[in-house]
């Protein structure tokens, strides 16, 4: 069966930027309508939905801007819903893949082109004072969102509580020696690497990069610094930390993040990434070490290596969040430059 879902938005003297772009959905209010009215009304009208285990609300097989989507994600915040994405699918067909595209742009430019920030080959973006609209075509899928832009205190409140720190500029280093978590850029996903650094070091050249152009597509955005690794008892998994951020690996909640791992490989202290809760360093006996990553060998013990696990450090996953946050912080600090 297939439903509509409509986002109808009203401007006011388009031409002037400071003028923002009204949201209304299914006639409430984004960054206003609450989580459960919406649930509410999907149920009323027998929608096909879920409420996925991170808050978010997916609609599926619906009608949005006069496209036809697999699905429509509904992000919230402080209850209230604050992005909205809606994903076409990916197309089989050439010609009805790039006949969509070129529908979508056009009917984008028409509504937004005074507001057009970012134009390349994987899609376009919007903005204003209080909304960013973006559509993304790669791989023969095409995605388009809206997000609200007062919401960002939200996300810079994450930043602050976990100490991730944007770059912004392609000539930012290191503060002061340590170790170092990076978040990077793959056009519109994050991954992470984890780098021993001096003070003095660039960040874009531990990862190769080398411009903070928003349409690069391997770009550190954000760092989280933390103390190398300290023992009293020389390195033993029952050492005494004597730096607070650093955990003993005995317990570890269930919530969602990184965990930096202090470890030795051929008895040499090295850090990793894992995404996996401690139970996993707990339970399992071999792992392997791969490009930051520490995993475990879930059986294939032929490519276990010398690992010993120390400890682990836990912070935040920067995220889709993070990075939205650090494409409006850009825009803003490089606005000239966007409008040449």
């Amino acid at each position: 069966m297939l439903y509509s879902l409509n986002l109808n938005y009203y401007t006011k003297n388009m031409s002037k930027k400071k003028n923002s772009i009204k949201c209304t959905f299914f006639g409430f209010t984004m960054a206003e309508t609450k989580r459960n009215k919406i649930i509410r009304f999907l149920k009323k009208n027998n929608y096909d939905f879920e409420e996925t285990y991170d808050y978010k609300i997916i609609v599926r097989n619906i009608t949005f801007e006069g496209f036809h989507c697999k699905k429509v994600k509904l992000d919230f915040c402080r209850e209230a819903i604050w992005r909205i994405d809606a994903d076409l699918g990916v197309f089989e067909d050439e010609n009805l893949f790039k006949s969509t595209y070129d529908k979508l742009s056009t009917t984008f430019n028409n509504k937004y082109g005074n507001y057009c920030i970012i134009k390349d080959d994987f899609g376009c973006a919007y903005e204003d004072e209080d909304m960013i609209c973006e559509f993304i075509c790669r791989d023969k899928q095409i995605t388009f969102s809206y997000t609200v832009m007062n919401v960002d205190i939200k996300t810079l409140n994450i930043l602050k509580k976990h100490h991730w720190r944007l770059i912004l500029e392609n000539n930012i280093t290191v503060p002061k020696s340590g170790v170092y978590l990076l978040a990077i850029k793959h056009n519109y996903d994050i991954s992470y690497e984890c780098h021993k650094m001096k003070e003095g070091d660039s960040f874009y050249g531990v990862v190769g990069a080398s411009t903070a152009a928003p349409t690069d597509n391997f770009v550190p955005v954000a760092y989280h610094f933390f103390k190398e690794f300290v023992d009293s008892n020389s390195i033993s998994k029952s050492s005494c930390i004597t730096d607070s951020s650093w955990r003993q690996c005995v317990f570890d909640s269930a919530s969602r993040g990184l965990r930096v791992v202090a470890f030795t490989l051929n008895g040499f202290l090295t850090y990793g990434i894992s995404e996996s809760t401690v139970l996993f360093f707990e339970e399992e006996e071999a792992f392997t070490y791969k490009d930051t990553y520490l995993s475990p060998c879930w059986g294939d013990e032929k490519n276990q290596q010398d690992i010993k696990i120390l400890a682990y450090h836990y912070i935040e996953f920067f995220g889709g969040d993070g990075l939205s946050y650090w494409f409006y912080k850009y825009r803003k600090i490089h606005s000239d430059e966007n409008e040449k």
